[in-house]
Parts: structure tokens; C-alpha cells; sequence
């Protein structure tokens, strides 16, 4: 959808999906997030922000984000609305 602004087009994510991804995020906890992460992984393919070799960086900058996406998501999903994601 639209111009690429150099990472790629934006999305338009339909309500319906949107509703489905509240719920699998909902279902998915941040401890289980955490579990996950393969910060060495992340660090050697060079993924932005960069610091993933930083003590507590999940609950210090991950987490948080983790929780407001959720949210995001969960607010989106109830209001029926879509969502544009675009990485800038």
C-alpha cells in the first residue's frame, strides 16, 4: 500500500486479522516472549536497536513495548478498527 519509504510498503491489516492477533498476542505472555528471544541471533544479523547483548534488555526496553503493542492490538481489535503499520 503506497510508496516505499525505504523499508518497505505500508499494511493495512483488516479488522478481522486485527482481532485475530489481539487474541494470539493476548494468549502469548511476556514471559514466554522472553523465552524465545535469541538475543545472540539478534545481535549477529545486526538487529536495530543494537544493544541485545545488554543485561536485562528484555525487561528494561522489550517488555515494556511488549505491553503496549498488546494493548494497541487489544484496544484496535475492540473498536472493530484496522490498523497501518509502517516502519519508518
Amino acid at each position: 500500500m503506497g510508496t516505499d519509504l525505504g523499508h518497505g510498503p505500508a499494511h493495512l491489516i483488516d479488522p478481522r486479522t486485527v482481532k485475530k492477533i489481539s487474541a494470539a498476542l493476548d494468549a502469548l505472555p511476556a514471559s514466554e516472549v522472553a523465552a524465545r528471544v535469541d538475543f545472540e541471533a539478534m545481535r549477529g544479523a545486526d538487529i536495530y536497536p543494537g544493544f541485545w547483548d545488554e543485561q536485562d534488555v528484555f525487561h528494561t526496553w522489550l517488555r515494556p513495548r511488549y505491553k503496549d503493542l498488546r494493548k494497541f492490538y487489544r484496544r484496535a481489535a475492540r473498536a472493530s478498527s484496522a490498523v497501518l503499520v509502517a516502519i519508518l
